[in-house]
């Protein structure tokens, strides 16, 4: 006489599974990528992909990060370096465990234009007539817009012979 038994054995580790979220603070050089991960209880590993390519070949990458085993979705976030002025950037969260791997949807952000730059001229020494060619030592601050201002720096110029400069250049 035989009986029959039935079991249900646990099911498998799952792979993680992630969202990629919002970029934010996003500059002309550097943007912080954000996302939610489960781990589904297995250590796991992740990192985001960032490039100018809608299907990210040839994408960069930020740091791999590690998050522990959990079954909740936790917030992971990476930057994003190296970007240019007025470019449209791609990214995905990729997250990978013994279980496999995940990743979000691919999103896009667009980092701000760098801007009319705007030069002030300073000459030394100020004069309002010159009468035969002179060197000058010219100093140039340049700002931006919608970026970090250029260093000021120094230059010599050699101005010919002009009878008059004006006082205010434009």
């Amino acid at each position: 006489y035989w009986s029959v038994a039935s079991f249900t054995t646990a099911a498998g580790a799952q792979p993680p599974t992630g969202t990629t979220g919002s970029a934010t603070s996003v500059s002309i050089t550097n943007a912080t990528l954000n996302g939610t991960l489960n781990s589904n209880g297995s250590a796991t590993q992740y990192l985001f992909v960032y490039g100018t390519s809608q299907t990210l070949a040839g994408a960069a990458s930020t740091g791999t990060f590690g998050i522990g085993a959990s079954t909740s979705p936790q917030s992971v976030s990476a930057n994003a370096s190296g970007l240019s002025a007025g470019k449209t950037y791609y990214y995905q969260l990729q997250a990978s465990s013994s279980a496999g791997s995940g990743n979000g949807n691919i999103l896009y952000f667009t980092t701000p234009s760098a801007g009319k730059i705007t030069p002030t001229l300073l000459v030394s020494p100020l004069s309002s007539s010159i009468t035969t060619a002179q060197s000058l030592s010219v100093l140039v601050t340049v700002s931006t817009t919608g970026g970090n201002p250029t260093p000021t720096g120094t230059a010599t110029v050699t101005v010919g012979s002009y009878t008059s400069l004006p006082q205010s250049l434009s």
